[in-house]
């Protein structure tokens, strides 16, 4: 069984531009973590990483900085795609990131 996490933003989040379009599209990549240990940091550092790189392709990759309004959709739209991968998951990246221990079930 292949272990994913899914993310996907609405071009919503892009602003009034978006307002304007007649539909809603998303786009969707699929991030694979089967491979990973992610109970341990080096894992979840690694599965994070590769979240920020799906984020970036959902996103449309970030704009050169000489253009503001679209770094700031950039932001605005991979922080969001982020956040919903990570809602995904069944237990705390951060947590396992930092070498905190989670307790699984208790008496």
């Amino acid at each position: 069984m292949r272990t994913i996490i899914t993310s996907a933003v609405a071009v919503l989040v892009l602003g009034t531009a978006s307002a304007q379009a007649h539909s809603i599209m998303e786009k969707e990549v699929v991030v694979y973590y089967d491979d990973l240990n992610v109970a341990t940091p080096d894992g979840a550092q690694a599965l994070y990483a590769r979240v920020q790189i799906a984020a970036a392709e959902v996103c449309g990759y970030q704009p050169v900085n000489s253009n503001i309004s679209a770094m700031q959709a950039f932001k605005a739209c991979s922080e969001a795609a982020e956040a919903r991968a990570f809602k995904t998951l069944p237990f705390d990246l951060s947590g396992r990131m930092n070498g905190k221990t989670e307790t699984v079930a208790s008496r």
